[in-house]
């Protein structure tokens, strides 16, 4: 008796797969860009002299925004990786926030900027 493999028997679990993991970014990076955490953060690098000289002055959002949450007793924090891009460079915003009595508040925040030597270098700290 011949055994017949099916080749999309093969195929169809890794595209399931690449499908669930490509939703579950899209999704969080949806989440991550409603937070105020997010939009203070793009304010503040596009407000700063640094991050325009190095980048560019109109700073473009890539994907995917990373985020992490925690739950403590003092209350929700986050933590976010924004990569951003201009006309100059690329690089990236990392923010700590947390939130307190329902406001959420920056609490650590830097940029950093990929050179085309591949070294990552930060050029603005907050």
């Amino acid at each position: 008796m011949e055994s017949f493999r099916n080749p999309f028997a093969l195929v169809l679990p890794i595209l399931l797969a690449a499908l669930g993991c490509g939703l579950f970014e899209g999704a969080s990076d949806w989440g991550a860009k409603r937070m105020d955490v997010y939009s203070q953060a793009l304010d503040v690098a596009q407000g700063s002299s640094d991050v325009t000289e190095k980048i560019g002055p109109s700073l473009a959002v890539g994907w995917p925004v990373r985020l992490s949450r925690g739950l403590t007793d003092q209350g929700n924090d986050v933590e976010m990786e924004i990569p951003i891009s201009g006309r100059i460079s690329s690089g990236y915003i990392h923010v700590l926030g947390k939130k307190q009595s329902g406001v959420w508040m920056i609490t650590n925040l830097y940029v950093t900027q990929r050179l085309a030597s591949g070294v990552v270098t930060t050029i603005y700290k907050k």
